[in-house]
């Protein structure tokens, strides 16, 4: 396993799917791209991952730790 991370960042679809993006530094990514999408239900801001399935994982529990501190359902 490599020691270098990348940076990934990701959002709950409205259809229930979880989608990774991989992060190059634009905060309009997870910004305005997605406030005021009816298809972005939560977002998850940029965060290190070692590999994609990583992050993937992390996203997925970000998104769970979301949506219960605020309820979403």
């Amino acid at each position: 396993m490599s020691n270098y991370k990348h940076m990934f960042w990701a959002y709950l679809h409205d259809n229930g799917k979880v989608i990774v993006k991989p992060w190059f530094g634009d905060h309009k990514d997870y910004t305005d791209d997605c406030y005021g999408n009816p298809f972005v239900r939560v977002v998850v801001k940029p965060f290190e991952s070692e590999d994609f399935d990583s992050a993937i994982d992390y996203a997925k529990q970000e998104i769970i730790n979301i949506l219960n501190e605020y309820n979403i359902r």
